[in-house]
């Protein structure tokens, strides 16, 4: 059902709010990381204007406080191996700050990758979710929720098949298909130049204090790969999906890019302890997949997928993937560069390793520093 102006309006004060709270955490820009839309309304605030927050409806005083810039930790990517995919999970988490940015009684959405109903690796490993979930709750989380939208529309039970349900189930949060959604925040079509009539954002994702994205490490037939920015996708109205991406050509590297642009992940957790390395996403393309035994972590999604391409262009045998100069000359990152979403370069210091091979840690950073 359509929801009234007044509604509409009301949801987006709260998305601008907990965007801005995100966007602060992590030290970005308005300008830098917004669409003219977003960045008319929260451009004030970060020019010291007075916080609209001051007058906000009764029942908005959930905000939370700017708590300032996160520990930064030893790296800004950490790169963590081991024998399963919480161990992986574990030492990547802590090499790139943990989970000190979640204060007490904020909330969490955990972006899943539910693309359908298959098991892991195309979807994420529930064992992940339910560790993570564990974590959040010891760091002082108020709440935890997660979900997707299954982009099959005839796995009408993807969640379930793919034992992402069990899994929420078993930790005691909320699933979400976003597919079932009613609440929906409307980017409009000038800040979201790609998309022919604008897109939709779940308002479930965007009022959480923090996301965490939750992608596996596949290559992709349509766009070469699917990790932290594409993940995303996810996250849109169906309908806008059906009617915006079609065949692979750089407008859907844009499109990635103009989704990120609006929403912004506190963390990312790419897994690929199980990794699909060509044929990519899903099984019924005649994927390839092997035991990479690696995750990597980061609060920067770009870096994320730097280093993720740059694991993956290690064991692949796709040529798309091979032929690009670095990842870094990959469209994704080019284009959520461009939109000021994350770092351009790394330095060695940047990525820290943990029970990585020597093999992948001379691979990584060859590949990622140069």
């Amino acid at each position: 059902m359509a929801r009234d102006h007044r509604d509409q309006q009301r949801l987006i004060a709260r998305f601008q709010r907990r965007e801005l709270d995100r966007r602060r955490l992590l030290g970005l820009t308005a300008k830098a990381s917004l669409g003219a839309w977003a960045a008319a309304q929260l451009g004030p605030l970060l020019m010291g204007c007075p916080d609209p927050r001051d007058s906000a409806e009764p029942g908005d005083s959930d905000a939370p406080e700017d708590t300032g810039s996160p520990p930064a930790g030893d790296h800004i990517v950490g790169i963590g191996g081991g024998d399963s995919v919480t161990a992986c999970a574990e030492r990547a988490l802590a090499l790139a700050g943990g989970l000190s940015f979640v204060q007490p009684g904020q909330s969490v959405f955990l972006k899943l990758n539910g693309v359908s109903s298959d098991p892991y690796p195309t979807t994420t490993n529930p064992e992940l979710v339910e560790w993570l979930v564990a974590r959040l709750l010891e760091q002082g989380a108020g709440s935890v929720r997660c979900g997707d939208s299954p982009w099959l529309a005839a796995a009408a039970d993807a969640l379930e098949a793919s034992g992402l349900a069990a899994a929420a189930d078993a930790a005691g949060i909320e699933i979400l298909d976003f597919r079932d959604e009613t609440d929906w925040v409307e980017i409009p079509v000038e800040d979201a130049a790609d998309w022919p009539s604008g897109m939709r954002l779940p308002a479930a994702l965007l009022e959480a204090d923090h996301i965490i994205n939750l992608p596996t490490l596949k290559t992709h037939t349509i766009t070469g790969a699917t990790m932290a920015l594409k993940l995303l996708v996810g996250a849109t109205h169906p309908d806008d999906r059906r009617a915006s991406m079609g065949p692979h050509d750089e407008r859907i590297e844009r499109q990635i890019a103009q989704i990120n642009a609006h929403v912004t992940p506190t963390l990312s957790i790419l897994d690929g302890f199980e990794a699909c390395i060509a044929g990519g996403p899903m099984p019924a393309n005649g994927w390839e997949q092997r035991q990479l035994r690696i995750a990597i972590a980061s609060q920067d999604r770009v870096a994320t997928d730097a280093c993720g391409l740059a694991v993956l262009r290690q064991h692949t045998s796709e040529q798309r993937l091979l032929d690009l100069a670095s990842p870094w000359d990959a469209t994704q990152l080019r284009e959520a560069i461009a939109l000021g979403l994350g770092m351009s370069s790394l330095s060695e210091a940047d990525i820290g390793f943990t029970g990585v091979d020597d093999d992948t840690i001379a691979a990584v950073l060859a590949d990622v520093v140069g």
